[in-house]
């Protein structure tokens, strides 16, 4: 009976940390404990991604050393895809470093881009809890949002913009305690 609510769950803080691939752009710890967690936690992520975003926009020149230009004129197969090159043949870098990676069909390095990359939002058993938190007030923050549904309950992915929320336990099948148990090298007898 729903007009006999005894409990309402409300969630009161919320921790994360971005991680990349660049040193240059690895952040801090970031929390937050008070009142609306869930709209705070939305901000602010709606923030990282625009940060994100505009990092994956820049096209830093390219950096090819001559030893990479020998390379380069030598390579027979694409960097990206492995096959054979022919006449299209184009220099790929990095465009966020500015760094030569190889040399690529011109296609391939067209398609070899952050234009259209997903960002990836990790948590540890969404669909058991926190992503009904997060669907209650997800509709304020975006027009963009696409669910793909376990249930009608529970959830496999859902995305708001670039943002994809998915769920590491889907991936890594045990709890935290014990995937850090095992990094660690904790076992029962060690306890």
């Amino acid at each position: 009976d729903t007009d006999n609510k005894y409990q309402e769950h409300i969630a009161c803080s919320y921790g994360y940390k971005v991680v990349s691939a660049y040193d240059k752009y690895k952040q801090e710890y970031k929390s937050y404990r008070g009142p609306n967690a869930i709209n705070k936690f939305l901000e602010s992520l709606i923030e990282e991604e625009a940060y994100i975003v505009n990092i994956l926009n820049k096209n830093k020149p390219m950096v090819i050393t001559p030893k990479q230009e020998k390379k380069f004129k030598i390579a027979t197969h694409c960097h990206i895809c492995d096959k054979e090159l022919k006449n299209d043949r184009v220099r790929d870098h990095d465009h966020i470093t500015g760094k030569y990676r190889g040399a690529a069909h011109s296609e391939c390095n067209i398609n070899y881009n952050y234009k259209n990359v997903k960002i990836p939002v990790v948590f540890h058993n969404l669909r058991g809890y926190d992503s009904h938190l997060i669907m209650q007030e997800i509709g304020k923050y975006a027009n963009n949002i696409s669910v793909i549904p376990n249930t009608t309950e529970k959830y496999v992915s859902f995305s708001m913009n670039r943002l994809v929320f998915i769920d590491s336990l889907q991936f890594l099948g045990t709890s935290l305690e014990k995937l850090v148990e095992c990094l660690l090298g904790i076992n029962d007898e060690n306890k």
